[in-house]
């Protein structure tokens, strides 16, 4: 554990309901974290009012015996799989976002499936497709963007433990075509998306565009044309992203709602995938140094156990440990980049490490294992949770599992890989199932998905900056910065999309 005093939050003298819960986290907090902290870490315990009992629980648990508790998060999810009882009918639209999380948890977990159980879940999902193009939340739905993306990502991420023969006939099935109309249909004149025919706007559908479009390779300059633009007017003043953007009165667009660590996600990970078609669209900047700010302050302080919290003055919550911690990867290549145009840092492509270092990484592993979930083996429940005194469930499990996949695995986006995949791309082949722009010829189609393809595969590992907190065998699988799933799953969609062997 860090040697920092618990100094609690400080609230200049105003009570509030905010500061009351906030006080009652750090509490809670507090209890879990003082068997594993140092003596001189706690200072200023006495301000915690502890009984005899607890005061002697201090420094009794060394830190390097922290146990992730695998087999007990695996049993919490395997259930899902397997039929829901009647208390989640509420979630029947929710059902290919449920595939999402307890597959790709599962698959953090090293799980290994069996043949027949992965064909099972590939049957479930496929079955949630409209004819017309599009994924809903269950057999029968109407087509959701969300939806569509976890349904995507969720076949991506099992595709990528089969045989070549099960990758083809899997995505044989989906509707591309009818895919890409409908999402076309959902296309604003701001660039934004409607979220389903007839419903709402937010940067989360840029996402799911995004996503969906680069890993099937329809990623088109008509599709993205006017996001670059949406998505950088979402942008607040904090730094972080807000749901959405309007255009005022003088023509600029003025972002909607708070910075939040959901949206920021969306936007800035979208952002990332579209400066793949610089040479076909214009590219909004956006203030990545703003952006690497707030993200730095979303971390909490050493009294709310170094997790995350997604908006100001809220509180600490697990979940965020994927949607703003996983992101520092990500600005520092953008920020990287951009000082490569201005000529700031040329011919470099190691800067970007620097904002990778801006979080605690050994903080937010500490959270996770002490605080997101029931220490093992004392306890065997499983799954992982907001925040103590919460329940666990798959939502939570999967993006803390995420994060701390994303904690483990240092991630850098390599300019060698990069120039290797160009170089290796197969132009030809791509054409024979890419789509093309309305005004694109065939050179000008084959070299757009060339650039989507390398950039999109370009992030590596680097195994000699691997943090593990705990235990050696709480390390879990890692997963691409951007996608969300197993680097090798992203590569085993888009060779088959893109047709490169």
């Amino acid at each position: 554990m860090p040697r920092y005093p618990f100094a609690r939050t400080p609230i200049d003298g105003l009570t509030s309901k905010t500061s009351e819960v906030q006080s009652e986290t750090e509490e809670q907090i507090v209890q879990l974290l003082l068997p594993w902290c140092e003596k001189e870490v706690v200072e200023d315990v006495h301000t915690f009012n502890l009984t005899p009992e607890e005061s002697e629980k201090i420094a009794t648990k060394p830190i390097e015996t922290a146990e992730l508790a695998r087999a007990a998060h695996v049993d919490f999810l395997k259930p899902t799989l397997e039929g829901l009882p009647v208390g989640f009918t509420a979630l029947d639209a929710s059902r290919s976002w449920l595939m999402f999380w307890v597959t790709n948890s599962l698959a953090m977990l090293k799980f290994p499936f069996e043949s027949a159980e992965c064909q099972r879940a590939i049957d479930t999902i496929l079955s949630f497709q409209d004819p017309n193009g599009g994924f809903g939340g269950g057999p029968g739905q109407s087509p959701h963007l969300a939806t569509t993306f976890a349904a995507i990502s969720a076949l991506a991420s099992l595709l990528g433990q089969v045989e070549p023969s099960a990758v083809q006939k899997t995505w044989s099935k989906v509707n591309r075509d009818g895919m890409y109309q409908w999402i076309m249909s959902l296309k604003q004149s701001d660039g934004s998306f409607l979220m389903q025919t007839k419903g709402e706007v937010d940067v989360r559908g840029c996402y799911c565009v995004l996503v969906v479009a680069t890993l099937l390779n329809f990623l088109t300059p008509d599709l993205a044309s006017g996001m670059p633009n949406f998505i950088a007017g979402c942008q607040t003043y904090e730094g972080g992203f807000g749901l959405g953007a309007r255009s005022s009165s003088h023509g600029s667009n003025v972002p909607l709602g708070e910075a939040h660590g959901g949206y920021t996600s969306c936007a800035l990970l979208g952002h990332f995938l579209l400066t793949s078609l610089s040479s076909s669209i214009p590219i909004t900047s956006i203030d990545n140094h703003a952006c690497l700010r707030w993200l730095t302050v979303m971390q909490a302080l050493p009294i709310e156990g170094g997790g995350f919290r997604g908006r100001t003055n809220k509180l600490v919550d697990g979940c965020y440990s994927w949607w703003c911690a996983s992101l520092f990867p990500v600005i520092g290549q953008l920020i990287q980049e951009e000082k490569t145009v201005s000529g700031l840092w040329p011919n470099s492509h190691e800067r970007s490490e620097g904002a990778s270092l801006s979080y605690d990484r050994r903080g937010l592993q500490e959270y996770i294992l002490l605080l997101s979930q029931k220490q093992a083996p004392e306890d065997d429940e499983g799954g992982m949770k907001d925040k103590p005194l919460m329940r666990p469930d798959v939502y939570h499990t999967h993006y803390v599992l995420s994060g701390f996949s994303s904690a483990q695995h240092f991630h850098r986006f390599s300019s060698d890989q990069m120039v290797c995949l160009t170089d290796r791309f197969d132009l030809r082949s791509s054409l024979s199932i890419g789509f093309k722009g309305v005004d694109e010829n065939q050179k000008q189609a084959s070299e757009r998905m060339r650039a989507v393809y390398a950039r999109a595969l370009s992030w590596i590992t680097c195994k000699e900056k691997e943090l593990i907190v705990g235990l050696p065998k709480n390390l879990i699988e890692p997963i691409h910065p951007i996608f969300n799933i197993h680097p090798q799953s992203v590569k085993v969609t888009m060779d088959y999309f893109y047709s490169q062997a």
